[in-house]
């Protein structure tokens, strides 16, 4: 097994390094919530902060799917008896995602999140897209904490010149779903972190957070978010 790159910060870690391999390393029984943004599998090429930065997005082509299952199916001895798991997705490729998550997870809702503003997209022969998709399932009968609230969630997305990845999730919705489902102390396991917002919802929250992310640039983004937020910044 190769070695990984990791930064360990007050109980919670992140690695640098393919989420298959270094999920085997984690100990079992220990998450109570997986929740991740893996790569979609439809070859997306984002033209965020005014064209400047449109790039491709790593692993986002045909073996994403088998990638997802794959980590899925290491990751759930790793949660507790009764975990959550949310999975994001575009309509694009649901079918697929719904298929790798229910060979290991039993799913009980697709979350709809509405974002403020919409994409580009086909400016005249198609719909402005207006949302994303989260796959809410379980390992076990985990509690969502109360009030009820309804499968439709309405987070603004950030701001263009703001994101630090071309599929940034905002905080404040990931920070929504990390307390619907854990209750403080408790750890919450990222696959695909991306540039760490994840990490950053936990901190917040005041969760524990174990974190995994393959492209060295967001890595060390996500350390250097993570740091700046514990100094008191916005992270």
């Amino acid at each position: 097994m190769r070695d990984f790159s990791s930064s360990n910060l007050f109980g919670s870690c992140i690695y640098h390094g393919d989420a298959r391999e270094i999920v085997t390393r984690l100990p079992d029984n220990q998450y109570r919530c997986l929740l991740t943004d893996p790569p979609y599998g439809i070859g997306y090429i984002s033209d965020w902060n005014n064209g400047k930065n449109a790039v491709s997005i790593e692993g986002d082509g045909g073996g994403a799917h088998k990638l997802l299952e794959e980590a899925l199916q290491l990751a759930k001895p790793k949660l507790k008896a009764n975990a959550a798991v949310y999975v994001f997705t575009s309509w694009k490729t649901l079918p697929k995602t719904i298929e790798a998550i229910g060979r290991h997870f039993r799913i009980k809702n697709l979350l709809v999140w509405v974002k403020d503003s919409w994409s580009m997209g086909d400016l005249r022969n198609g719909y402005a897209n207006q949302y994303e998709l989260i796959i809410y399932a379980v390992k076990g009968k985990p509690k969502l904490a109360p009030p009820r609230s309804p499968d439709v969630l309405h987070f603004p997305r950030v701001p263009p010149m703001k994101r630090l990845h071309p599929a940034q999730k905002p905080v404040e919705l990931l920070e929504f779903l990390i307390k619907k489902s854990t209750k403080e102390g408790e750890a919450v396991l990222d696959p695909f972190s991306g540039s760490g917002s994840t990490a950053i919802a936990c901190l917040k929250a005041r969760r524990s957070f174990t974190c995994i992310e393959s492209n060295l640039r967001y890595f060390t983004i996500s350390v250097e978010r993570i740091v700046n937020h514990l100094k008191g910044g916005k992270g």
